[in-house]
């Protein structure tokens, strides 16, 4: 296999790196922005998650919306989080492969836009689906049992999390945040 020379002008991280939890904590332990930028995710990120699992009791017209979803709301937030971690590990498994087929069709468009590749959109979209069922399970096992809502309800919540709040912000064109 030939070796790729590869000089960096510019170190660019893709956008799943950028939403993913551990990167965000060592970006605002060295200072600056992250800092700022690991607030406002984990605080939007919470808010997302309280909305859409008091939107999904709203629908089911579950009696006690507000203190069910708030009973829930850290574990269901700790179970995206969870899901994200995971789902970005075959991300970066295709980008730590040392293959050309691998490098030209698929993690070097991690790096500009994956809409330029089917087969990098493909993956996205894959671990997307990976990451949503992920958090359908981890939400439908665990963080809802925490609350007295019915096998049905459980389902539905967790249903409604998965689709609404999963990873969408990975088909971002990561060069969009650079020049």
């Amino acid at each position: 296999m030939k070796k790729r020379s590869v000089t960096m002008y510019n170190m660019v991280i893709p956008m799943f790196v950028v939403l993913w939890p551990p990167a965000w904590f060592f970006t605002s332990i060295m200072g600056g922005a992250g800092g700022v930028l690991l607030l406002v995710m984990l605080v939007g990120n919470l808010a997302v998650d309280w909305l859409v699992t008091a939107l999904a009791l709203r629908l089911q017209k579950v009696p006690q919306i507000k203190k069910k979803s708030l009973a829930v709301l850290i574990p269901v937030w700790l179970s995206g989080f969870a899901a994200d971690f995971l789902g970005g590990i075959p991300l970066f498994v295709l980008m730590g492969v040392d293959n050309d087929w691998i490098y030209e069709n698929i993690s070097g468009y991690f790096y500009t836009s994956i809409f330029e590749s089917p087969y990098a959109l493909a993956a996205t979209l894959l671990d997307i689906l990976f990451v949503g069922l992920l958090i359908y399970r981890f939400n439908r096992n665990w963080s809802l049992t925490m609350t007295d809502l019915t096998d049905q309800q459980r389902k539905r919540t967790a249903l409604t999390l998965a689709i609404l709040t999963a990873p969408y912000l990975f088909l971002l064109p990561t060069r969009w945040f650079y020049n």
